[in-house]
């Protein structure tokens, strides 16, 4: 299961330009939204009964909530990426 969680984020962070939009405008598409959904829902899973991550084993923790401001960014960071051929943690800018 942590295998199928790590590919949808990793599938999270990919989008398309035509796919950013402004920091004050929510992005959510039918498709997106309900896979959103879905990985929350499967890392909180994880989160409330504990899981071995490697070697290690990780303690219960309580669930995150999703954060539209937080997902935009994300999105035009995947945009940035992918416009500017990089992959990293900070931006072009």
């Amino acid at each position: 299961m942590p295998t199928v969680l790590l590919f949808a984020l990793a599938l999270l962070a990919c989008s398309k330009p035509d796919l950013a939009s402004p920091a004050d405008e929510p992005v959510a598409t039918e498709e997106s939204g309900g896979l959103a959904s879905q990985m929350l829902a499967e890392v909180n899973a994880l989160r409330e009964t504990g899981c071995r991550c490697g070697t290690r084993w990780m303690p219960p923790a309580p669930a995150l909530s999703w954060n539209t401001q937080l997902a935009n960014a994300a999105r035009r960071h995947a945009g940035d990426m992918q416009r500017n051929d990089f992959f990293n943690h900070r931006g072009s800018d």
